[in-house]
């Protein structure tokens, strides 16, 4: 492969050019109709078209969800139609980009994380059926003739947050959506919905195409060496379980990763992840954490250990606020909110004898560790390299609890990608 010119930023030159666009809307490669909780919706971007750029960063996908079940039933309130998401896959023949699972709870956390009040009852209507409530959002009535038109972003993947991807290469970009079950992805009006109850249908993804004269492109390959490369940011994701008697957990997160800039992580009690009147994708308790913090080789990373204990939860909160904008940042967000919870009641509705009470004792907890900008060893570095030692995420409770408890990890790091245009296939260097 040929040696990239450091010396140049092919997105920076591509941005100053000034190049035409037009938007593009393709319709999915495998069908047109989904089943919630077994379906796969595939697009394939068509590639090998030198000189042209196809914007990710704000592409999207919109589509008709309609609920098959007999009763109304709502959208997750700080969740909305994205909660359909069970894991996105970025792909070509010869490389995989991303594959995340558990998109749809990730999702959610950052919801809670960055989106104000004002942004839920508005934009995040429109756009995803989310309500100010945090608990049931817009209503999806049921049957056929009642489709709710609803967007399903691109998130959390590496390269479909590149605002120029070149189409230069050989095969053909696939990104895949398998669909969550209805049973978790949206609030049940009653007892009986079933998994597949809900159907996707009419999609369409939308992007941008950047084209450049033929002229120009080819200077432009002269000048960038005939490589491309793509620096971004990319997640995995880890499950454990942490059994009721239990008050720690070790999570070896077994894998090799440079520059892990962010680790994330929530509770959710695993007893009634399938209750059809409780929803866990967005219901994350503290589950009496008193610390949590990250180890490489035995060894607390860069001294984030966080203290959680009940007297303390101002030390979580300072911990979030300052890897977004600090702590005097004064936008309206929903992180009010992250403190509470039960150790074991999720969201439960309409029909629950009990949910007046389920309801206020959910919580929208999480935690989060902030590397950038630390010292790993003598030095000052941008990120943590996970390369040759043992990484683990550990937690520490105060008590045991009633049931097994589901915990989801996720580690947002940095990937290059890399791609001769004489090969026309790309390599993935994380």
């Amino acid at each position: 492969m040929a040696v990239f010119n450091q010396g140049i930023d092919y997105l920076q030159k591509v941005d100053a050019m000034g190049l035409p666009k037009r938007r593009i809307k393709l319709n999915p490669s495998n069908q047109n109709t989904f089943t919630s909780g077994s379906g796969n919706i595939q697009f394939n971007l068509p590639m090998s078209q030198p000189g042209k750029f196809a914007n990710l960063r704000d592409a999207y996908i919109v589509c008709d969800i309609i609920n098959n079940d007999a009763t109304d039933n709502n959208f997750i309130g700080n969740c909305g139609s994205p909660a359909f998401i069970k894991k996105l896959t970025v792909e070509t023949d010869s490389a995989k980009f991303s594959e995340l699972d558990n998109w749809n709870v990730l999702w959610g956390m950052h919801v809670d994380e960055k989106a104000g009040i004002d942004y839920l009852k508005s934009q995040g209507d429109v756009l995803f059926g989310m309500k100010q409530t945090r608990i049931a959002g817009e209503t999806i009535v049921a049957g056929v003739l009642n489709p709710q038109r609803k967007i399903l972003p691109l998130a959390f993947t590496g390269v479909a947050g590149v605002q120029y991807y070149p189409m230069h290469s050989r095969d053909n970009l696939r990104i895949q959506i398998d669909l969550e079950s209805a049973i978790l992805a949206v609030v049940a009006g009653t007892d009986g919905l079933t998994a597949e109850q809900f159907s996707i249908s009419n999609c369409q993804m939308f992007y941008d195409v950047y084209t450049m004269e033929k002229e120009d492109y080819s200077k432009f390959l002269s000048d960038i060496g005939g490589v491309y490369r793509i620096s971004t940011t990319d997640w995995m994701h880890h499950p454990e379980t942490i059994a009721s008697a239990d008050t720690s957990l070790i999570a070896n997160l077994g894998t090799a990763k440079r520059k892990v800039k962010n680790v994330y992580a929530c509770v959710r009690n695993s007893l009634n992840l399938t209750d059809d009147q409780a929803n866990s994708l967005t219901a994350r308790n503290k589950s009496g954490i008193t610390s949590f913090r990250l180890l490489l080789d035995g060894e607390t990373v860069m001294g984030n250990e966080v203290n959680t204990s009940d007297t303390s939860a101002s030390e979580t909160m300072a911990e979030i606020m300052k890897a977004n904008g600090g702590l005097l940042n004064l936008e309206p967000t929903t992180l009010s909110n992250l403190a509470g919870g039960d150790d074991v009641v999720d969201f439960n509705f309409a029909g629950d004898a009990d949910a007046a009470t389920s309801n206020a004792l959910s919580g929208s907890y999480f935690m989060k560790l902030n590397l950038e900008n630390g010292f790993q060893g003598n030095f000052s570095v941008s990120g943590l390299d996970i390369v040759s030692g043992k990484a683990q995420f550990q937690i520490d409770k105060e008590a045991g609890t009633s049931a097994n408890e589901r915990i989801d990890i996720y580690l947002e790091y940095h990937s290059e990608y890399v791609m001769d245009v004489n090969e026309g296939t790309w390599q993935k260097f994380s």
